[in-house]
């Protein structure tokens, strides 16, 4: 079956329908696809398709139709699966992109453009509209305002002058819990898998609290080493499912949803059966669920062994933007607009920041920042170092990681 696209004259494209109508005759009536659930064509219509009616980018062939149309019969067969075994209703289902309106809102533009628009005209659009702001108002605006990721693409020279900068501190930072009196020692051993100079980390028991590169890097790291790793995400929030071909294998996966009391209870018998606890998330949220630093250290302060709690920030655990929320390339640094010298951007966080963007847009021979896509932070070491340490001292140890001081490596030192 082909799938270019063959217009009818007259007929308005949209990408939606498209891909609606893909699922429906490219799939569910195509006779070369069998045995599918009787009422399969009852349970299509409870998949939904939002977007853009025109191709973001003009080719021709369906590509974002195609996988809509898939991710589609993914949801068909779903609820084929879940009203049979557990005789429920199906469930509405909305295939859709990522969720742009929060930035729009900021800058006051509508949320839907023009059934005309041309890529040059959306940029052009989005530039106007960035440029009514200096770079310091729209980095309040957007991080402190409406919480998107994003920060001024400085020079090396300029982000370690301002408050942040001279925050910095070393690669990571590693606390003693004075109150745990745990006896030195290692994990405890698993008789069916020893630890081994080949595995010299299995039976170490890992719960994974995190989400997009960089936390869950570092758990795959200790997996690759043989450590047992427990990945929990919240069955309300979209996990971020493109990386894990890369970052979620050698772990196991488990739904828990920490504002229930009864996961709660569950999360607290995986913690005290845990030698190390990794929080990826923005900081304070585990402490308003109850799952803060000192709360972990207080479930394993009767047991024999101590425990490592490790926390990751993009931008460190000290100075003004503690509580921002970013990934690793904006402490590197998407609006992309230029303001005077400076760009703001709001993909990828850590590389924008300190120096790193900028460089590396000039070694291309911009004159603006260009964020280098791929994260180089893996904080493994430091939970080894956690782990050394507990070995020859015993208690519980507090680890705190940021990608922030990363980038400095590729150009200061």
């Amino acid at each position: 079956m082909s799938s270019q696209i063959q217009m009818p004259p007259g007929k308005t494209y949209s990408v939606p329908h498209e891909a609606a109508d893909l699922l429906l005759r490219g799939i569910i009536q195509n006779p070369l696809v069998k045995d599918l659930p009787e009422n399969a064509e009852e349970l299509y219509s409870h998949v939904k398709f939002e977007g853009h009616a025109t191709p973001s980018i003009p080719i021709n062939w369906r590509f974002s139709e195609s996988i809509s149309a898939l991710k589609g019969f993914e949801a068909v067969m779903l609820n084929g699966l879940i009203t049979r075994k557990y005789g429920v209703a199906p469930v509405d289902v909305t295939i859709n992109t990522m969720n742009p309106d929060h930035c729009l809102t900021a800058l006051g533009l509508p949320l839907d453009g023009e059934d005309t628009d041309t890529y040059e005209a959306i940029v052009e659009r989005i530039q106007a509209a960035v440029s009514q702001h200096n770079g310091a108002d729209l980095d309040e605006l957007m991080n402190e305002q409406y919480r998107q990721a994003g920060t001024i693409a400085y020079t090396a020279d300029e982000y370690f002058a301002t408050e942040q900068g001279k925050n910095d501190v070393g690669l990571y930072e590693i606390h003693k819990d004075n109150d745990s009196t745990q006896p030195a020692g290692w994990w405890p051993e698993n008789s069916s898998l020893p630890s081994s100079p080949k595995r010299p980390l299995a039976g170490l028991k890992v719960v994974d609290l995190t989400r997009v590169i960089a936390g869950p890097s570092l758990c795959r790291s200790l997996a690759e080493l043989g450590a047992s790793v427990m990945r929990i995400v919240s069955p309300q929030i979209t996990d971020m499912t493109p990386v894990h071909q890369d970052l979620n294998w050698g772990k196991w996966n488990a739904f828990l949803h920490l504002k229930d009391e009864a996961d709660k209870e569950k999360f607290r018998a995986l913690i005290r059966e845990a030698d190390v606890v990794v929080d990826g998330y923005r900081p304070g949220v585990m402490e308003k669920l109850g799952f803060g630093r000192q709360a972990i250290f207080d479930l394993v302060k009767d047991r024999q062994h101590g425990i490592i709690h490790v926390r990751e920030n993009c931008y460190g655990w000290h100075g003004p933007w503690t509580h921002r929320s970013g990934w690793q390339p904006k402490s590197v640094m998407r609006f992309v607009t230029h303001l005077g010298t400076k760009t703001l951007t709001s993909q990828l966080t850590y590389r924008q920041c300190c120096g790193v963007s900028l460089e590396y847009g000039k070694a291309m021979g911009h004159g603006e920042a260009v964020t280098p896509v791929f994260p180089n932070a893996d904080y493994c070491a430091a939970v080894l170092d956690a782990l050394v340490k507990k070995s020859q001292h015993g208690g519980s140890y507090g680890v705190d990681v940021s990608p922030t001081p990363v980038p400095p490596l590729n150009n200061t030192y």
